[in-house]
Formats: C-alpha cells, structure tokens, sequence
C-alpha cells in the first residue's frame, strides 16, 4: 500500500475552537520535511526512544499529520513525531492537511483537542488485530498457552482456563518467552489455584513469573517447597502481603515485584519438620514492560 502523491486543491473548512467555528482554507499535499517548525510553546517534547522503536518510517502506517500555515511557515499542530521520524528515516516528505489562517491559540486549541480525542486501541482490541495479522510473537505466545490449556478472551464465563489479563501475559512472555509462560501456568495449575479468586490477575501471572525467572535455575531452589507454600494460601492472601511491602515502601501501587517478593517470604517461613534451606531473594534487576504503540 502507498499513499497517494497528488494534492488536493485548497478548500473550505469550517472547525470549532473554543466554543466559535471558524471557516479557514486548507490542503491536502505533500510537504517537505525540512520546511516544518514547531512551537515550544504548545508542542510536547520529543520521545526519542519512540523514534527509536518505530524506525523505520513506513508512509502506510504514518497516516496524514496536520500543520498550519501561518506568517507563511508551515508549523506542526499534530504528528511531530512521525515528521522526526520521517527525517531520520531519510524520507523527504509526508502527507499532510494544512489549514490556513488559524491563529497560534487556534493550533493550541486544536493540538489539545486532538490530544483528548485520540483514542489508542485497548490490550484487547490490540491483540485481536495482532492475530489477524499473523504477527509471529503474538502467535508464539498463544501457541504457548494453547499447549499449557490456556486461551485469551475477553471474558472468562466461568472458564477458569481463561486468561483476559492480555497486557500480562506480554510480559511474562517477553520476560522469558514460551517457556516462562508454561513454568507460570504450570505453578498455578500444581498449587491447585485454578478455581480461586484471582489466580490468573495481572498481578499474580506477572509476579510468579518474576519469582520463577529469577529463582528455579538456582541450585539451592525447591519447586516441591514452592507449591507446599503456595497450596497453603491463595492468591488473595497473596496479593494482601504484597501490598504490605508496597507499604512498607511507602510505594502507591503494587506491583509485579512486590508479588514476588511475597512468594519468597513465603518461600523462606521454615516448614514443620522440614530441612531448612538457605533464603532466596529476588534478583532486584530492571524488568520489562509492554511497549507503547502510540505516541
């Protein structure tokens, strides 16, 4: 797919800003890259990470960006960061609608506006287009529940193999792909979690894969330990220590860490009549996150 290179004659438009419509000329064209400003004033900074993760610019996916003529500059009102990416891909012109005549407090209105109205697709919505695409991490990560007696949907209707925390289960796969994701349901499955409340949250899939990735390849590591501790509670009284460490840290949220750190507390309570074992700790490395696809 290419987008058109023609452009449209200058039309009327009429737009609303601030509560008043305005009737302003504009254009569909391509326009170069190098001829683009930007006001500090009103426009956001640049992430250069998204650049870097985007690279590198594809026209299809790009869309149309918007910029104003005014005091005969063209100056971006929306897509900063696709016109930057653009540049650094070495492409020397990307489509856009150009309005004429609006004031800077016109552009700011409309920056903001479309800020607002600027939807991004929902984990789930995401994942059923990944799907349909054939996107090969997306099916080796279901191809890897599917095996372990797992799917994805939006509802779990009562099936208690139904995973809908879809943002989690990226990232237990990027931390550790197909096989962590197996080590992680297999627990839950063994520690006979599947039928309790929240056993497959966000927070516990994430957390016990954590605990798993940093912990089971150790020498000193128990995996018959492990499920004695976790078959004794359930991921409710699981998640209440995690938030008792979140506290302790004076930390706003849980997160996937604190869960781990639960099972370890867990983990090193001494067992009745059972060999005690040296304690483990989290290896208390940066872990990942699910990408952003928007900017």
């Amino acid at each position: 797919m290419t987008m058109p290179t023609g452009n449209e004659p200058i039309k009327k438009y009429r737009m609303k800003v601030d509560g008043k419509r305005t009737d302003n000329s504009v254009e569909m064209r391509m326009v170069p890259v190098d001829q683009v400003h930007y006001d500090a004033d009103y426009q956001r900074s640049v992430d250069q990470k998204w650049i870097t993760d985007h690279m590198p610019f594809l026209p299809e996916q790009a869309g149309t960006v918007v910029l104003s003529r005014r005091g005969g500059r063209l100056w971006c009102v929306d897509g900063r960061h696709r016109i930057n990416l653009a540049d650094l891909s070495e492409v020397k012109e990307v489509r856009a609608f150009v309005i004429h005549d609006m004031t800077k407090q016109e552009e700011a209105s409309l920056f903001v506006r479309l800020q607002r109205e600027r939807r991004a697709l929902s984990a789930w919505d995401l994942f059923r287009a990944e799907m349909a695409a054939g996107e090969p991490q997306t099916l080796e990560m279901v191809n890897a529940l599917n095996r372990a007696g797992f799917r994805i949907d939006q509802k779990t209707s009562g099936d208690p193999h139904v995973i809908t925390a879809v943002d989690s289960v990226r990232f237990v796969y990027r931390l550790g792909g197909a096989q962590i994701i197996d080590d992680t349901l297999r627990l839950i499955t063994d520690s006979m979690w599947l039928n309790l409340d929240r056993a497959l949250s966000g927070p516990i899939l994430k957390g016990l894969a954590i605990f798993l990735q940093s912990e089971q390849e150790k020498p000193t590591y128990d995996a018959e330990r492990t499920l004695k501790k976790l078959r004794a509670c359930a991921p409710t009284y699981l998640l209440l220590m995690a938030q008792q460490i979140a506290i302790n840290r004076r930390s706003a949220s849980v997160s996937a860490t604190n869960v781990a750190e639960a099972v370890v507390q867990l983990y090193n309570e001494r067992l009745a009549n059972a060999t005690k074992l040296p304690p483990i700790t989290i290896n208390r490395r940066k872990r990942p996150v699910a990408k952003s696809r928007k900017a």
